[in-house]
């Protein structure tokens, strides 16, 4: 498989904020932390065009009530996702 790194832009921003509205429209009642996160939030180097977004819950927020507000708002999941920890990764079902 080939990698392909971009120069950086800045329009990833604007589409990290954009999905930041998204989760936190749908998950609003968990009180979520969401961070861009990976090498498109660091501005000036190349990577790989690919919005990292960790959300975080409160300790006492069950992981699987997240999923139902993520998958109405538009996020599908992928299967097999890595690392095995993670109860799921999410991926908008509509292109940006």
């Amino acid at each position: 498989m080939k990698v392909v790194v971009s120069p950086y832009d800045p329009a990833w921003e604007a589409h990290f904020e954009r999905h930041r509205a998204i989760i936190r429209s749908a998950l609003s009642r968990l009180e979520p932390s969401i961070d861009h996160i990976g090498s498109t939030a660091l501005k000036s180097i190349g990577a790989k065009p690919i919005i990292d977004i960790l959300v975080g819950l409160p300790a006492t927020v069950s992981l699987d009530g997240a999923v139902t507000p993520l998958l109405a708002g538009g996020y599908a999941t992928f299967k097999n996702s890595t690392p095995p920890c993670l109860t799921g990764a999410f991926s908008p079902s509509w292109k940006t």
